[in-house]
């Protein structure tokens, strides 16, 4: 991330862990208004934490002087079975099928939830870990053996391996131990920013994906 502003001298660099998250407090901090006022702004349930105090001197800042980790939390439905989806569509454009009918098509697949799509990861300023699990298998594993039952792991040490090309988590046996610390620091960030990890965030009702369509594009 780049900052600009005219209190600060150019050219330095901070290493502190940052997450989008944190941008719109920061903003806020840089209009120079009293902390009651700024609070007021982002409101009570504002998850993110400025980072513009740690501009003046960017360089001293300590990597955890933010926050102990950021958090990747992802859940993209297109990632399910998708290009069987893409190659279904392809296929109906090709044929001269209707938008209105593609629609109704598309409203009808249903995603392989069993596919493990879903990405948890975290990053600590050393380490990125992540875990990808299936939506039908929605889990918040405390135990090595439930990590590695339900999901798929990758842990990796980026300062001596930067370009992410040994994963650690392939030697539980070895880096269990920080696998699971790894784990819970990715839990408490699923717990503090996001709440409860579950379908209710995603568009499924009675198990089943839901399409509305505002137009026929």
């Amino acid at each position: 991330m780049i900052v600009r502003h005219p209190a600060f001298r150019g050219g330095k660099s901070c290493r502190a862990l940052t997450s989008h998250i944190d941008v719109a407090p920061t903003l806020v901090a840089f209009t120079g208004m009293p902390s009651d006022t700024r609070a007021s702004i982002t409101g009570p349930n504002v998850k993110g934490s400025s980072f513009a105090h740690l501009l003046a001197r960017p360089e001293r800042a300590e990597i955890n002087a933010i926050r102990e980790a950021a958090l990747f939390n992802y859940a993209m439905l297109l990632y399910y079975d998708s290009e069987r989806m893409l190659a279904e569509f392809e296929t109906m454009r090709e044929r001269g099928v209707a938008a209105a009918e593609m629609h109704r098509h598309a409203a009808a697949l249903q995603p392989d939830l069993n596919l493990r799509g879903a990405i948890r990861s975290v990053f600590d300023g050393r380490y990125r870990f992540s875990r990808y699990f299936a939506l039908a298998h929605f889990n918040e594993p405390t135990t090595l053996a439930d990590l590695l039952a339900n999901n798929d792991v990758e842990l990796y040490d980026l300062y001596s391996d930067p370009g992410e090309m040994n994963n650690l988590a392939a030697q539980s046996s070895v880096h269990g131990e920080l696998m699971m610390e790894m784990n819970a620091k990715l839990t408490r960030l699923m717990r503090n920013e996001v709440g409860n990890d579950d379908l209710s965030s995603l568009p499924f009702v009675d198990g089943r994906l839901q399409f509305h369509f505002n137009g026929h594009a």
